[in-house]
């Protein structure tokens, strides 16, 4: 969604919960529940990513590099 990845977190008979892919990695938020069935419509959507979209596989050191970016912002605002 909106160039954002998510991995799929819960079955349940009438809907799925998704977890953005970042979740782990980076503590982001962004969380979707779809209907269990074959269109697949979104019911909820929590746009609270804290990372932009990526549409490519991240190379060695980048996850480091945008933990240490978040972290310099944080730090900023303080």
């Amino acid at each position: 969604m909106d160039g954002y990845r998510f991995t799929r977190m819960k079955v349940l008979q009438t809907t799925i919960h998704w977890s953005c892919l970042q979740t782990k990695a980076l503590r982001c938020k962004a969380r979707a529940v779809t209907n269990n069935d074959l269109q697949g419509t979104i019911r909820r959507y929590v746009n609270y990513h804290n990372h932009p979209p990526s549409m490519r596989r991240r190379q060695h050191g980048d996850l480091q590099r945008i933990k240490e970016d978040r972290m310099t912002v944080k730090s900023k605002k303080q």
